[in-house]
């Protein structure tokens, strides 16, 4: 646990939730290489502290010098204090969120006895240092804890973008379980800046599971059988039917069938579509679709006879013909009749 109880630095996103972390965490929940439960960074370089006033005792540590635990150093907090507390330490603030919005560039002194139950958000470069036990002359100790307990559905702490350089030290931050459908326990968050979190455990509780999922507002389709999905192949139609309008109405042409799939069983092509207009009539069967292709082979059916073509024209006249006479043959002449009286 020594090691554990360094101080460390740390730029990064952190959010602890849904878990609890041992006792003296220092430092960060950021995986890196080489750290114990994620924490990790460089150390924290020695000399640095917070505490905002101008007198060279406020420069002291608090936890090991006493001439810095003074009203013109830090400003005090106590969850068992009476509200209406203006922050001194004889009148702490009773809330930690007001003490810090108070510090004015001095340290933030918290007790260790009770639970501030609420949730704090640092938004400034401050020093809040709990452990201090204010019924023994806010004496620090080490493994004394201030808690912040957060209400359900809450971030019990939070380091936004504006808390850079900010330190929080001994304190045990707990977040309760979450009472909203879908909702988290988190414990702590903190902004992707540098910050100090030293001597901090962190607990968080459960997480509340999500809503349930909502029936489709349409049901579900029926899925193709079996066997119209023997391959993988995308169906695809034929060309498209050509269209002619004339001043008495329209006709089209049917649209192409479904390709066949060569090699598979079942596989021809699909009929195509029916013209339109088809006669009432219909004995010879115009304008329907013509049927795919039924033999793997491609063999092609004899073709339908075409229709009887037109009259030739007249042959020209010919020319050097001669009509000759060859003989003439009859009988005899009969007698001839009596003339007429005139």
């Amino acid at each position: 646990m020594d090691a554990m109880r360094r101080k460390w630095w740390t730029s990064a996103v952190l959010v602890a939730a849904g878990a609890t972390l041992g006792a003296h965490i220092s430092g960060c929940f950021f995986v890196a290489p080489d750290c114990t439960l994620g924490m990790c960074l460089d150390a924290l370089p020695p000399g640095e502290g917070g505490g905002g006033s101008s007198n060279a005792a406020c420069e002291a540590e608090p936890t090991e010098d006493a001439s810095a635990v003074v009203d013109e150093c830090a400003v005090f907090a106590s969850a068992s204090a009476a509200p209406g507390g203006d922050g001194t330490k004889a009148k702490p603030y009773a809330s930690l969120s007001e003490a810090i919005a108070n510090a004015n560039g001095k340290r933030v002194l918290a007790c260790a006895g009770g639970a501030f139950a609420e949730s704090v958000t640092i938004g400034a470069e401050v020093e809040v240092i709990g452990g201090f036990d204010c019924g023994a002359g806010w004496t620090w100790s080490e493994e004394a804890r201030s808690a912040i307990e957060a209400p359900a559905n809450q971030i019990a702490l939070t380091l936004s973008e504006g808390a850079s350089g900010a330190k929080v030290r001994s304190f045990a931050v707990r977040a309760a379980s979450a009472t909203e459908v879908g909702g988290s326990s988190i414990g702590v968050a903190v902004a992707d800046i540098d910050a100090e979190l030293a001597q901090v455990d962190v607990t968080a509780g459960d997480g509340m599971d999500g809503e349930k999922g909502e029936a489709p507002a349409e049901p579900p389709q029926a899925g193709a059988p079996a066997g119209a999905v023997s391959n993988a192949c995308a169906a695809v139609f034929g060309g498209e039917a050509g269209v002619t309008t004339c001043e008495d109405g329209e006709t089209s042409g049917g649209r192409g069938g479904f390709g066949g799939s060569p090699g598979m069983e079942e596989g021809n092509g699909l009929r195509g579509e029916d013209g339109a207009p088809l006669p009432e009539e219909n004995p010879d069967a115009y304008g329907l679709g013509g049927a795919g292709q039924t033999g793997a082979a491609g063999n092609c059916r004899r073709g339908e006879d075409g229709a009887p073509g037109a009259s030739g024209v007249a042959g020209a006249a010919g020319s050097g013909t001669v009509l000759t006479l060859a003989g003439i043959g009859g009988g005899d002449g009969g007698h001839g009749t009596s003339g007429k009286r005139g």
